[in-house]
């Protein structure tokens, strides 16, 4: 795998829109002929290496299996072990030896490639390798990208998808993109208006469908993880990161505003959270009539959560003027929570066949559905998409240039201080208390909006964005770690004292605010020691340095 190109943050983790797999295919046929000539002879690995960027291919058993013979094993025959029961094409055989591999033989081809960090894992082993692959041979669902592989390292799993095209757009710039247009409505794309966003929510639900029937749920369905590979088309939607939500854990650090939805597990019940996928839905829809979230954007967590228990929804709103009342209704229905419905003798996986005969798809005023959309509603959008994006800046900023431990006495600090007010605390205040700790002016005025025009008002809520800010910290320090490993091919998450230091001298390849060396980041210049002293405190005397010890001695291993 060679995973470079557009990058997205997914909701399990970071998603490479454009992806490339180089397979070097083996003569299969051959190599069996060989096999039953030479029964008692070892096949050996061909010398010359193989671009496999990403890790090992996963061959007859569980997914993390391979580790621990990794760790000893770094220099000699890799053996890989597979979830499908099937030959890895051009590097391990079914028995996990290595056959013969013809360079002349490579095929590229583009994905889109998923990376989860192994710490999410929800399932044992065994378990998440039967859920990966029913996932990888089972038939399509409509409008679902399909995932075709997967591939593990020391600290990842990768999901290798079907690939979007070079023109795709996600839906969230695909409306933008409509509610910009001027023009008269006519074919498909050319505005937006209550019309479109009842065919986007038709498109869904006839995926949830299937994919319900079948017991798979999405679970974190929303705007960021639907692409088109047309913009004209909407029969080209394609979802992402379908039926991972049984798979891994919800993380910390995910994008503020993306999804709303509080997530809620309920170990006791054996069934999916169909019910989730309604909510979720409900919030998109409402998204797209009003062009505001369902929540307002200095809502806390907990306020939020009140709100989707309640199952309510406000109208009020003059950007829901010209909304017709059986939308209204619809998003209404889809948020009532389960203890307020009604007894049904309907399985609840075939509770979405009963919600696509909602009146509101039944509606024969097309004319008034067919109104573009008032400006107000633009500009609500546009409001919250750039609210999305700044926000989202500033915790990269914050994670790259303040750690845990200064963050937690700056936090602590303003809680306490006469600029707290309930709760919460202005932009001004922030900018201040950061100034103390870090001179990032310059990278703080371009987030200044970020929670609103007015800077003096108190909406930053302390709490939440204080556990956003230390989850993405870890996460951005967990990932620089492991990107000095793969830099050195060191899968198996074991390196040399050298190939550390000259990792944590160099430059990071992902940039989130501004171009800066790993070491820098890993350990914000503080005045004290130089980059030097903290490299000697972090690997030590060792010949050879693990990433889990360097993740214990950081940011990203502690709590």
């Amino acid at each position: 795998l060679m995973l470079s190109g557009a990058l997205a943050h997914g909701w399990y983790g970071n998603i490479w829109l454009h992806a490339k797999e180089k397979l070097a295919k083996a003569r299969q046929a051959q190599g069996e002929e060989r096999s039953q000539q030479r029964p008692d002879t070892t096949m050996q690995p061909e010398k010359k290496a193989i671009d496999i960027d990403a890790a090992m291919r996963l061959q007859n058993s569980p997914i993390l299996s391979a580790v621990s013979s990794l760790m000893g094993k770094a220099k000699t025959e890799r053996r890989s072990s597979s979830i499908f029961g099937q030959p890895i094409l051009g590097r391990f055989r079914a028995s996990g030896r290595a056959v013969d591999v013809l360079s002349s033989l490579e095929t590229r081809s583009q994905n889109v490639v998923i990376s989860i960090s192994k710490s999410l894992c929800k399932l044992p082993p065994e378990l998440l390798s039967r859920r990966i692959s029913y996932l990888t041979n089972m038939e399509p669902i409509p409008s679902v990208l399909p995932l075709k592989d997967a591939y593990e390292d020391l600290e990842h799993i990768h999901l290798v998808y079907a690939g979007l095209s070079s023109t795709t757009v996600s839906l969230v710039d695909k409306i933008f993109d409509d509610m910009h247009t001027t023009e008269a409505v006519g074919d498909v794309g050319s505005g937006f208006c209550e019309r479109t966003v009842q065919q986007i929510v038709w498109k869904l639900m006839s995926s949830l469908k299937v994919a319900h029937g079948r017991g798979l749920v999405h679970g974190s369905l929303r705007m960021g993880c639907c692409y088109l590979n047309d913009a004209a088309d909407l029969d080209s939607l394609q979802i992402l990161e379908f039926g991972l939500s049984e798979l891994f854990e919800s993380p910390a650090a995910t994008a503020p505003l993306l999804l709303q939805t509080p997530y809620v597990e309920n170990r006791t019940d054996p069934f999916p959270d169909y019910h989730r996928d309604f909510q979720c839905l409900a919030e998109m829809t409402y998204l797209m009539l009003g062009g505001q979230p369902l929540c307002a954007a200095d809502c806390s967590t907990a306020e939020v959560e009140v709100k989707f228990r309640r199952g309510v929804a406000c109208f009020a709103d003059k950007a829901f003027a010209k909304t017709s009342d059986a939308a209204k209704e619809f998003v209404l229905d889809s948020l009532r929570p389960v203890a307020y419905k009604k007894n049904s003798k309907i399985p609840l996986c075939h509770e979405i066949a009963m919600r696509m005969s909602h009146p509101w798809f039944r509606t024969h005023n097309i004319d008034e559905l067919s109104e573009l959309y008032d400006i107000m509603v633009m500009r609500k959008y546009d409001a919250w998409r750039n609210t999305l994006r700044l926000r989202a800046n500033f915790l990269k900023v914050m994670a790259d240039h303040l750690a845990l431990a200064r963050s937690r006495q700056m936090w602590e600090e303003l809680s306490e201080s006469d600029a707290c007010v309930a709760g919460r605390v202005s932009w001004s205040s922030l900018v201040t208390a950061i100034l103390r700790l870090c001179p990032i002016m310059h990278l703080l005025q371009k987030v200044n909006k970020a929670f609103g025009e007015n800077e003096e008002m108190p909406v930053i809520h302390i709490d939440d964005t204080r556990r956003k800010m230390e989850a993405w910290r870890r996460k951005r320090v967990r990932e620089l770690l492991w990107t000095m490993f793969n830099r050195s091919r060191a899968l198996n998450g074991v390196m040399s004292s050298s190939s550390c230091h000259e990792g944590l001298t160099s430059g990071v390849l992902h940039v989130w605010s501004r171009p800066l060396k790993v070491i820098d980041i890993i350990f914000p210049p503080d005045g004290a020691d130089g980059s030097h002293n903290k490299i000697q405190d972090l690997v030590g005397d060792e010949r050879m340095v693990t990433f889990l010890d360097l993740v214990s001695k950081t940011d990203a291993g502690r709590a």
